[in-house]
């Protein structure tokens, strides 16, 4: 995905149909293909007429289709072995087996394509600005449901390990929205989710950004519901064989903002470790090997 394409698309999404708008969704997601194939096949695959993507292309400030498709050919042939390389690495490597290790390599060969493909586009700027927005934070509050509720409880968990001001979003008997009744300007939000996008966390996200919270999203989309409203994006790409999407690549950004905001409070993260492992250790949580 490209980032001039997906600057385009965040300013042309609001004025398209529903029908469009996941048009968009789907280009951006495959954003090679609309190098390697033509309109029509496009067009095609989205359930739409080649008009309606000449008309798409139009909306996103190109003059035209090859114009579109011009542009990202060229950030293709900037790329030194970029993901459509690799894939062909792993096609020509590839031998059928057995249907065991015929879904278990896919499964690594997607999870591999996920990493990869997530972190090409990630900037140190990017990283960089997330962590400040965070460590500024009164309260970081952390949110992701049904099957990316674990990143975010993982993101949250290691956190308090060094920082005492993250609060997890759930539900706790007293409604979810309650967690962030007090929400502000002060506040920082990491979302994560892919589509079909919980319709929490999206109505939480858009009241957070209206309170003034700054958002950090971890989506699948920088047109994602989530990712509209957010001050920091990371796109995590999600393929999976399985029976929900990959979360390998969100787990992996996320990992690496706790360790950057870990490594940036310095001795400060060590005191506070030292403290929770001496708690940790008079109260028994760790086995001790004895009977």
């Amino acid at each position: 995905m490209q980032p001039d394409l997906e600057r385009r698309a965040q300013e042309a999404l609001p004025d398209l149909t529903p029908k469009m708008q996941g048009v968009l969704r789907y280009l951006l997601a495959n954003s090679d293909d609309i190098a390697l194939l033509s309109m029509r096949t496009l067009a095609t695959s989205c359930g739409v007429t080649p008009p309606s993507m000449l008309r798409l292309a139009r909306s996103l400030g190109f003059l035209d289709w090859n114009n579109l498709r011009e542009s990202v050919q060229s950030q293709l042939r900037d790329r030194i072995d970029g993901p459509l390389t690799a894939r062909v690495r792993n096609l020509a490597a590839y031998r059928q087996q057995d249907q065991t290790n015929s879904i278990t390599q896919h499964l690594l060969e997607e999870d591999e394509r996920n990493l990869r493909k997530s972190w090409a586009r990630i900037t140190i700027d990017q990283l960089d600005g997330a962590v400040e927005t965070m460590r500024n934070a009164r309260t970081l509050f952390f949110l992701g449901r049904r099957s990316c509720y674990p990143v975010a409880f993982a993101m949250y968990y290691s956190y308090r390990m060094v920082r005492s001001n993250g609060v997890l979003v759930v539900d706790n008997g007293a409604g979810i929205v309650n967690n962030l009744a007090e929400i502000g300007p002060e506040d920082a939000l990491v979302v994560i989710g892919y589509d079909p996008y919980s319709q929490e966390a999206v109505m939480l996200t858009k009241h957070s950004a209206e309170r003034g919270v700054s958002i950090i999203a971890i989506t699948d989309s920088a047109v994602s519901p989530l990712a509209l409203p957010a001050r920091h994006v990371f796109v995590a790409r999600n393929e999976s064989p399985a029976l929900f999407q990959s979360s390998t690549a969100a787990h992996s950004i996320g990992t690496a903002l706790i360790v950057l905001i870990t490594a940036a409070e310095g001795d400060t993260a060590v005191e506070t470790m030292q403290r929770r492992e001496a708690t940790l250790r008079k109260l028994g949580a760790y086995w001790s090997g004895e009977n």
